[in-house]
Order: structure tokens, then C-alpha cells, then sequence
């Protein structure tokens, strides 16, 4: 594959943390559920999203999420995620709702316009694998990252963009290994402030750079913002997943 769909993958995997331990007992959880649910069906949004995330029927997330609840949407993509990953076809999660990759992408996708920042790191990470709407190019992921990061202040979107600076600073070229590397350094310091340190790459992470990625490489101006700009085309222009080995 292309040099920066390995990196991106890579950037996005390191990124990756646990979910959240404590809130409700699934025993709370149920009764609020079950005692939000005919609100919800009576037209009560509030009552739909306090029923989605207690774990209610698939139709109190689609209410929610259509009310802009940014975590209804996320949890309706994990939802049907799992149910696409599910092994046992007898599992009561595969029965949750319809198996469609291009929903489950644009549910992360609504989820990080709405201001659920780790959904931007979940959207990125589809869009990369090719899951749904899988012709866009890398430079799509990049941005979920960046507004996931510089908007909604997500530390793991901050660190994934780290992450791929870092690998980015650790080519042959002189000419832009600083600027990779003051990148990362920002993203670093963002993540840090968001609340999680992004570990540095060990050496031998460093990536082969293909004659493609030198030519890049080459023509990357020295300034940030023109070399995002710089970057973000040639992703567009050079490095489509569709056009992947």
C-alpha cells in the first residue's frame, strides 16, 4: 500500500485507548432505559438519548443522533460495527440492525461534526480500511483527525497526528524531516494538553520511503500551514487508496 496509508494505520492503531470504566449497573441501566423509552417514542429527545446510552433500542440512537446527541450517533455506529464483526451468527448483537458499512462510516462521521471527538479518530480510521465510502482519499482521514484534535480537543485525534508526523520525520530527506518534526511536536504538546501523553516511536518504526514519497517530500515548503497544504494534495492527487498496490 501506499506509504501514507501505512502510516496512517499505524498512527491510528497507537492512538487507540480503552473506553471508559464505571457509570450506571447494567441492572440501572435497563430501568433507565425501559422508563425513558415511551418518552422517547412519545417524541421526547432528551428521553431518546438517556435511552440510547443505557443501552435502549437501536431507534432511541437514530432520535438522538437526528437530535444532534454527537455520542448517540457514535454509539449507533459501534452498535452496528460489532454486529458486522460479530463470529456467532446466533448472537443477539448481529440482530441489533441492518449490516451496511457506509452507515456506520457516516454515523462516526455525524459524530465528529457534532463535536464527539473520538469519533473523528473512528471515522478516519474506516475511511483508511476502505469500510464504507472507501474511495476517498487519505486526506479525508487527516482532516477527521485535525478537527478532532483542533476542535474538539481530543487527545487521542492530537496524538494519531503526532503519530504520523513523527514516522513522517524519521525519512531520508533533510529537506523536511524538521518540518515533520516540529509538526509533531505540536500535535505532542496538543495531545498533552488534552490530557494524554503520545509516547515517541521507537527507531526502527522509521518508514522506507517509496520514490512517490521523495518527490513529496521534495516539494514540501517549510511553513506549517503550506506545508499542510502541500501535503494534504498530494495525498489527494498521489496517494488514493483506491489506487493502492
Amino acid at each position: 500500500k501506499h506509504l501514507l496509508l501505512a502510516l496512517l494505520g499505524a498512527a491510528l492503531a497507537l492512538a487507540a485507548t480503552p473506553g471508559c470504566a464505571g457509570g450506571p449497573s447494567p441492572k440501572q441501566q435497563a430501568e433507565i432505559s425501559r422508563s425513558a423509552m415511551p418518552k422517547c417514542e412519545a417524541g421526547d429527545q432528551d428521553a431518546c438519548h438517556r435511552a440510547c446510552v443505557n443501552g435502549g433500542p437501536n431507534e432511541s440512537c437514530h432520535r438522538a443522533c437526528k437530535a444532534n446527541h454527537g455520542d448517540a450517533c457514535s454509539m449507533l455506529g459501534s452498535r452496528l460495527e460489532r454486529e458486522q464483526d460479530a463470529d456467532d451468527a446466533d448472537s443477539p448483537i448481529r440482530k441489533i440492525g441492518p449490516q451496511d458499512p457506509d452507515e456506520i462510516t457516516n454515523l462516526y462521521e455525524r459524530a465528529c461534526t457534532l463535536k464527539h471527538g473520538g469519533s473523528c479518530v473512528l471515522a478516519g480510521g474506516r475511511i483508511m480500511n476502505g469500510q464504507g465510502r472507501g474511495n476517498r482519499s487519505p486526506a479525508v482521514a487527516v482532516t477527521l483527525l485535525k478537527r478532532g484534535c483542533e476542535k474538539h480537543r481530543d487527545a487521542d485525534a492530537c496524538c494519531a497526528m503526532a503519530t504520523l508526523n513523527r514516522k513522517l520525520a524519521q525519512g531520508k530527506n533533510a529537506n523536511t524531516i524538521t518540518d515533520f518534526a516540529e509538526e509533531a511536536k505540536r500535535w505532542a504538546k496538543l495531545s498533552e494538553r488534552a490530557g494524554k501523553e503520545c509516547p515517541e516511536l521507537p527507531p526502527e518504526e522509521a518508514p522506507k520511503l517509496s520514490t512517490r514519497a521523495r518527490q513529496v517530500r521534495a516539494h514540501t515548503p517549510s511553513t506549517p500551514s503550506a506545508s499542510e497544504s502541500i501535503f494534504t494534495r498530494h495525498c489527494v492527487t498521489g496517494l488514493d487508496p483506491s489506487r493502492s498496490a
